[in-house]
């Protein structure tokens, strides 16, 4: 037992002092054309289920402001004083996208070709498919020193509105909203071609 412990503590030791070394453009180039690559599928769900059907946590008058991105941008403002937030309001939805590949090429840049990345999508054969993607308001928000501005629902920047659009009790006011395909519907998106992405030459203009 003694001996096997041995064993395996010495191979965890070399392999904590292997390292990587980088290569150069000239030796990722020589890798070009063998049969390697990567085909991988991105689903991205944001508070919604594989349909992009909102969860009742973003419907409930309870728990709705749980489903928000704010932003605060600096000098707008004194935290938990009158610090100014741009809310997203009641967001929800899925993004599908069911083929992304990596591969490896060249692209003739600067003095000659040069190693790249190349992202590629599924096309029109396999689209990029949107769900129910929702963001019910957009709104400008301010703290008050009681609660937070991006917890909050009056509809503008100094609270005035009292209408009932505003203060219902399942709404997330503001002043603009979208909504991408229906609830039942889906949006596809093709997108055709490849992204490649290459370093710069040290001696091309933009790099210097």
């Amino acid at each position: 037992m003694k001996t096997i412990l041995s064993l395996v503590l010495i191979l965890a030791s070399t392999a904590t002092y292997a390292e990587l070394q980088p290569i150069s453009n000239e030796e990722m180039s020589a890798e070009v054309g063998q049969a390697t690559g990567i085909i991988a599928s991105l689903d991205f769900r944001l508070n919604a289920d594989k349909t992009g059907t909102v969860l009742p946590l973003c419907t409930s008058a309870s728990t709705r402001t749980e489903c928000r991105i704010a932003i605060s941008l600096a000098n707008r403002g004194t935290d938990n004083v009158d610090k100014n937030w741009l809310v997203f309001k009641g967001i929800s939805g899925r993004i599908y996208v069911p083929k992304i590949t990596l591969d490896a090429a060249t692209v003739n840049y600067g003095t000659g070709p040069v190693a790249a990345m190349v992202f590629g999508f599924g096309g029109s054969a396999n689209p990029i498919q949107i769900n129910n993607w929702v963001i019910d308001n957009v709104g400008v928000e301010i703290d008050n020193g009681t609660s937070p501005g991006y917890m909050k629902d009056t509809g503008s920047s100094t609270g005035t509105n009292t209408t009932a659009a505003y203060t219902s009790a399942n709404a997330n006011s503001g002043f603009m909203g979208v909504q991408i395909s229906g609830p039942s519907n889906t949006a596809n998106l093709a997108i055709n071609g490849t992204l490649k992405v290459f370093s710069c030459p040290p001696t091309h203009p933009s790099c210097s």
